[in-house]
């Protein structure tokens, strides 16, 4: 059984959001932590106020501090009025302007890639119809990205967030349609809970096109899909409790980060802790995650 590395290992900023960004960066050199991954929203980074100054300052703070390694930036995507997806074509025309600008901030901070969530259509009309806009969306930041040098990984989502990206092999799909260098994918074993067999099904699905993964833990339960019609439309499922702490829900992290090491996964592993009730103390949070997942790393 081979392990991940240690290097791999990548703190996510996402439960820090209440917190300076500087608080951050001094709790990740307390934590030892040289990897991280940041969480364009809230008081961190706007991406598209702030601007590439400000990632290029915060880029100087992580270095200050230690941190080597910008993994990944990840900015809100879910909530309103960011849809790349959106029917109103104004709305996900700034979603695509906003996303533009998230890719170039990521370039500033030294990040080779940036999360991309697919979007979502209405809940009442048919899924190819938002997929489609989707499509649209991503083949403009494919472009952007390829100028700015960083890669794009795309997620699967929650019912209530994407009507059309729900499971690895819709995800594939949509990747390979797209057809571009610049657009892979990514796990988020949350996501993979609610909708996937396991993450070595994912492993295989996505093969050279898995580029990051986001370890989060969670506990689930069963959609409540009373009329036919509807259920039939999407993707069958759970839904989840979100992303609560590491080692507080019921996923089989240890087995699934064994699983990565066996297949050979080079990229990073970032803990993404989402949950409300983890961002008042942010540092012992994560250095829980450390404790419950440390040895699955050599």
């Amino acid at each position: 059984m081979a392990k991940l590395k240690k290097s791999q290992l990548t703190m996510g900023s996402f439960h820090y959001a209440f917190y300076p960004f500087e608080f951050f960066c001094d709790s990740m050199k307390r934590l030892g932590i040289d990897s991280v991954e940041v969480s364009a929203n809230r008081g961190h980074l706007w991406t598209a106020g702030d601007g590439v100054e400000r990632a290029a300052e915060m880029r100087r703070q992580l270095e200050a501090a230690g941190v080597s390694r910008v993994a990944c930036v990840c900015a809100e995507q879910n909530g309103f009025p960011y849809n790349i997806a959106a029917k109103d074509d104004a709305r996900r025309a700034a979603s695509v302007a906003y996303m533009s600008d998230t890719i170039r901030c990521a370039a500033a901070l030294g990040s080779p890639i940036v999360l991309l969530c697919p979007g979502t259509g209405y809940l009442n009309e048919n899924p190819a119809e938002g997929r489609a806009r989707s499509l649209d969306s991503a083949r403009q930041l494919v472009e952007v990205a390829e100028e700015c040098g960083v890669r794009l990984a795309l997620e699967t989502q929650a019912l209530e967030e994407s009507t059309h990206m729900n499971n690895v092999w819709q995800q594939r799909g949509f990747i390979d349609d797209v057809n571009s260098p610049w657009l892979g994918g990514m796990i988020d074993t949350v996501q993979l809970a609610m909708f996937d067999k396991s993450i070595e099904e994912d492993i295989d699905v996505l093969g050279d096109k898995l580029w990051h993964v986001h370890l989060g833990d969670t506990t689930l339960f069963e959609l409540d899909l009373a009329d036919p019609s509807i259920a039939a439309m999407w993707t069958p499922g759970h839904s989840s409790y979100g992303h609560v702490n590491i080692g507080g829900g019921e996923l089989p992290l240890a087995e699934e980060l064994a699983a990565l090491g066996d297949a050979g996964y080079e990229g990073a592993v970032s803990v993404e802790i989402c949950g409300w009730d983890f961002f008042l103390e942010p540092e012992r949070i994560a250095r829980q995650a450390l404790e419950v997942i440390g040895d699955c790393f050599e």
